[in-house]
């Protein structure tokens, strides 16, 4: 008896969710309170469009239709182009295909002509899932090859595994099993210490399919029980769902028939709500093969027969193919005074079952599948007496199971096991190791700039005397106005100095005792990620320190890095979110350095670290005119909370001397420039306005 398990491949979009419902309820409020047919709108629609794809695909539509009719208003293409891609992803999920591969299409156009290259990536994975949920394995390979070379080339982490994840799928129905073992530790690999619980949780379900395939099914079982328990954490319904399944799956291998009937209907109760036909069908399919077994025909052809319908529908060959087959069974089995829906001898009935799905297995390619029908072929050819017949389909079974399921396979598929763990704990302590070379080589960066530091202030220091001594009667007066305007600045500069190293002893005190405390857990491979972060930081900070202005990209690293190690510091209890107005050019805007550090390390230890619940900070960074804008807001406890006076005695300083270097801005660049901080209803929101700079 064969099952129907659920292969998970993810579908890429415009947001990532982690608390599905806890998200999208969210987005549905912010939408109702911002009616203004803005920007702001747009990026609610389109990540609304994207939450709603494995929660409520019609509402998800619903709000991709309506994404893409404001981005035509608003002449946005980057939006527009996320719009359709969304269309797209809930089309998919609801069976639309035909509809879906469109909307890629037209997604597909408007990101090449923007360049926009990882969004490309994105729509090559979703229609290389679109093409295997078709059973065309060729082509969903081509394009998903096509993915993983783009997301590792721009090491985008989170993609490539789930790019990773798809092709062992791929490779896992085409029952090569070595690569397909090989592409799930890796993505395994590459998840585990960067915490991508979704994508960890995925590769575990889809290595316990291919043991399932390989016979081992308290493995298979584990594997499960791991995938199903990091979705519950993450309230993940479609993970949730197609843990139960393959739950079930395992469950009937064994002969729990309780348990598997129990965890399929309760995966067919999830994808009913959220109205994904594909996986619905396998779940009915799968109660009906348990019913088969227990010799309950009426119910277990019931059960099939819708099944079959639904993956007709979706035109989802593999699966129409395996549900033949077990009508087939059915039928050959069912003794002949049974009533069931085909009218006519039931031996014949099953033959012209088994015949149909043959063609159908040949299709897909899938020597697995290709070897159950002649199997099937054959026991029925010996019920009805055709021993030559039998025979044929019999030797055809057996040469095509020999050529998947040989001692040889199995023993190179252990070996690959054990390399992969030889392979992981060699590449711990090579990291190790260049982390300690990498901190020695910065320690010595360091100390050179220093030096070169003092020696040019030096001399700066005595042509300056200079210049004075032999100028100073003559411009006496006027230098002494001068004076007094450079020894501002040059106090406020000190200032600046000063809060950054009011940022740095903390900061790198609680960074060094993270560090400490995964070394004294023996977790190296956290350690050295977090130390390999930690020193990039630090390398940004002093590289910085000494310009006026770097390029917001640079600013934008810094700031993203610092946020990293604080949440992962922090245990992942807040998230953040960075928008950055496509129009801006990122590596040729400036920006001063630093400038809003102060106010996201205020929202982190003032505002989410009192929180209970899970907090997040939003960085917004648009253009207006000549002018750039960027904006921090948090959910925190706000600044009105019993402490408030403790809490704005520690951030007085950081807006002091903000403000003091906006003054200074607006008094050498002529230019307006502003600090905004307002308090919200829950959190807190500041806003710093400057001139729009250019490095050409």
């Amino acid at each position: 008896m064969y099952k129907l398990p659920v292969i998970v491949l993810l579908l890429w979009g415009a947001m990532e969710t982690v608390a599905q419902t806890r998200v999208t309820d969210s987005l549905t409020q912010l939408l109702q309170q911002h009616n203004l047919p803005d920007t702001v709108r747009l990026n609610l629609l389109n990540d609304a469009a994207f939450g709603y794809v494995n929660a409520n695909a019609d509402k998800g539509l619903a709000y991709a239709s309506q994404a893409v009719e404001l981005a035509t208003r608003l002449g946005n293409t980057r939006k527009l182009a996320a719009a359709f891609s969304n269309a797209a992803l809930n089309e998919h999920t609801k069976g639309k295909d035909s509809a879906a591969l469109a909307h890629y299409v037209q997604a597909l156009d408007l990101y090449t002509k923007l360049k926009l290259e990882r969004e490309c990536a994105g729509v090559y994975h979703n229609v290389g899932v679109l093409y295997f949920d078709q059973s065309d394995y060729v082509q969903a390979d081509n394009w998903q090859q096509k993915a993983l070379a783009i997301f590792d080339r721009v090491h985008d982490t989170l993609r490539k595994v789930q790019t990773l994840n798809s092709i062992g799928s791929i490779h896992l129905y085409l029952s090569d099993y070595k690569s397909a073992i090989d592409d799930f530790l890796q993505a395994i690999s590459i998840a585990e210490p960067m915490h991508l619980m979704n994508e960890l949780a995925n590769a575990y379900t889809n290595l316990g399919i291919t043991y399932t395939h390989l016979e081992q099914p308290e493995k298979a079982l584990g594997f499960h029980h791991k995938s199903l328990q990091l979705h519950e954490q993450n309230n993940n319904l479609q993970g949730i769902a197609y843990a139960y399944n393959n739950l079930g799956s395992v469950y009937d291998d064994m002969d729990d028939t309780t348990n598997a009937l129990n965890a399929y209907r309760k995966a067919y109760s999830i994808n009913q709500q959220i109205g994904n036909k594909r996986t619905a069908a396998g779940n009915l399919a799968n109660i009906g093969i348990v019913y088969n077994y227990v010799k309950n025909y009426t119910m277990a052809e019931n059960y099939m027969q819708q099944a079959l319908a639904l993956y007709r529908q979706v035109k989802d060959h593999f699966n129409s193919s395996l549900l033949l087959d077990e009508l087939a069974n059915l039928y050959a089995s069912a003794p002949q005074h049974i009533a069931l829906q085909q009218k006519g001898p039931h031996l014949t009935i099953a033959e012209n079952y088994a015949k149909t799905s043959l063609p159908l297995a040949i299709a897909t390619g899938s020597l697995r599948r290709q070897s159950n029908t002649w199997k099937t072929l054959s026991a029925i050819y010996e019920k009805q007496t055709n021993s030559a017949a039998a025979l044929d389909a019999y030797k055809k079974y057996i040469s095509l199971r020999d050529s998947i399921s040989n001692d040889d396979n199995r023993k190179s598929i252990t070996r690959r096991e054990i390399q992969f763990e030889f392979d992981k704990k060699q590449a711990v302590a090579k990291a190790a190791a260049e982390s300690e070379r990498s901190l020695a080589a910065e320690e010595i960066k360091r100390q050179r700039l220093i030096r070169n530091i003092s020696v040019a202030a030096g001399i700066l220091l005595l042509l300056c005397g200079t210049g004075l001594f032999i100028s100073y009667k003559r411009r006496r007066d006027a230098q002494a106005k001068t004076t007094e305007a450079e020894f501002k600045v040059q106090v406020t500069d000190t200032e600046m100095k000063a809060l950054r190293a009011q940022m740095n002893p903390h900061f790198i005190f609680n960074s060094l005792n993270s560090i400490n405390d995964y070394i004294s857990r023996n977790d190296t491979v956290k350690a050295g990620l977090y130390l390999e972060k930690f020193a990039k930081i630090m390398r940004m900070i002093l590289e910085h320190s000494e310009l006026k202005d770097v390029p917001l990209s640079e600013d934008l690293k810094a700031l993203e890095l610092y946020i990293q190690l604080e949440s992962v510091r922090l245990n992942h209890s807040f998230t953040y979110e960075l928008l950055v107005d496509p129009e801006i050019d990122i590596e040729s805007t400036l920006i001063p350095p630093l400038i809003l550090q102060p106010f996201v390390e205020n929202s982190i230890w003032h505002g989410l670290s009192a929180k209970k619940e899970a907090g997040k900070i939003t960085i917004h960074i648009y253009k207006a005119g000549n002018m750039l804008h960027c904006i921090v807001v948090d959910n925190g406890v706000g600044r009105k909370q019993k402490n408030v006076h403790m809490q704005e005695e520690r951030q007085s300083m950081g807006i002091k001397i903000t403000k003091e270097r906006i003054a200074i801005i607006r008094k050498t660049k002529q230019a307006e420039a502003a600090l905004v901080l307002t308090d919200l209803q829950q959190g807190t929101k500041v806003e710093v306005t400057l001139p729009l700079e250019l490095n050409f």
